[in-house]
């Protein structure tokens, strides 16, 4: 029989694993933003200024965004 606690040490670790996982796709969305935009047809974004800065595209190759919001952050010129 297995024990309580190697249960919840069993679910601990599958937590680090999808954090883990989780941390690579976001770093690779990150990498790529202007394909992950264009690729899923977003249409509104919500984001700050400092992570909308990676994205160095023409509006034009984003034809299906509609809404842009940017906040939480000063904005850089």
């Amino acid at each position: 029989a297995r024990s309580a606690e190697g249960g919840r040490g069993e679910s601990k670790g599958i937590v680090e694993q999808l954090k883990a996982i989780r941390a690579r796709i976001k770093a690779a969305m990150l990498a790529d933003l202007q394909r992950c935009l264009y690729n899923l047809e977003v249409t509104h974004v919500c984001s700050t200024p400092a992570v909308w800065a990676r994205v160095t595209c023409e509006p034009q190759s984003l034809p299906r965004l509609r809404m842009l919001a940017l906040g939480g952050e000063p904005m850089q010129q």
